[in-house]
């Protein structure tokens, strides 16, 4: 098979998804546009996860195990580093994707040169693979900054595209996010840089926040706190000096109650509602 050069390159930091990573593997090979490569970082699995990704034989599909963890956001940065392609299109192993969504989303970034990242709608998917909700995120430009600057993700990153110039010039995501690395950088990256959505859906998203229970919550809402102070004291540079790792950060015991008060009562309200 004559493999075309690939202008897209999807980049899928996974650990342990033994269980949906094919699904995954099966829904990029289903894309529409097929100038596109997979790059797989596996992040040290102790389940049959890289087995599972090596044994497609497509060319595609360029796996590398790492034999400690780095975290997700490391994983992600090796996986970029690895990309050839133009475009870099975020997938999460345990996601599906539309068949037409790397054609989509680089036709908008080929039509649109001044356009950093573009991202899509998206539907959630219950444990047991049914569809449970659409998740909306706005279209306009005005929509999409307000969100922004309130802090809030104004795009899907599990169904986003990157420019990979742009991706290199903000050093990617920062190591010490553990959690919202990419509300970290879409932070870091929006003041100077212009993002878009698509009006369709584009990709079927397996997690929820709430699925890991109150304290699961709890971590990934510190993380997103942590995330925002740090886009605003960053502006664009990647590691300036006077920037608190998250382990200082997080001792300020203000910032425990808040995360403490008003992201639990979040939690037990999102909890109500679904």
């Amino acid at each position: 098979m004559s493999i075309p050069a690939a202008r897209v390159s999807g980049i899928m930091a996974v650990r342990n998804a033994e269980a949906v990573v094919a699904e995954t593997l099966e829904s990029i090979l289903g894309q529409e546009r097929t100038d596109w490569e997979l790059v797989v970082v596996d992040d040290a699995s102790t389940d049959r996860t890289p087995e599972i990704v090596a044994s497609y034989a497509d060319p595609r599909i360029r796996l590398t195990r790492l034999d400690t963890p780095v975290g997700r956001a490391r994983a992600r940065n090796a996986a970029a580093k690895r990309a050839r392609g133009e475009f870099l299109a975020v997938v999460d192993g345990d996601d599906v994707s539309e068949p037409h969504r790397f054609a989509a989303g680089a036709a908008h970034l080929e039509a649109d040169p001044g356009c950093a990242v573009v991202s899509g709608q998206v539907v959630h998917l219950l444990a047991d693979g049914s569809l449970r909700s659409l998740v909306s995120y706005p279209t306009d430009p005005a929509g999409i900054d307000a969100r922004f600057r309130r802090g809030a993700m104004a795009v899907s990153h599990a169904a986003s595209m990157i420019r990979k110039e742009v991706f290199d010039r903000y050093g990617g995501y920062h190591g010490d996010c553990l959690r919202a690395q990419d509300l970290e950088l879409f932070l870091r990256m929006f003041p100077d840089e212009r993002f878009a959505n698509l009006p369709e859906v584009i990709l079927r998203y397996r997690n929820t926040p709430s699925a890991g229970g109150p304290g699961f919550w709890l971590e990934l809402h510190r993380y997103h706190e942590y995330a925002r102070y740090r886009s605003r004291r960053t502006r664009g540079s990647t590691n300036p000096p006077g920037v608190l790792t998250f382990s200082r950060w997080r001792r300020s015991p203000w910032r425990s109650r808040r995360v403490y008060t008003w992201h639990l009562a979040r939690y037990v309200k999102h909890r109500l509602v679904y």
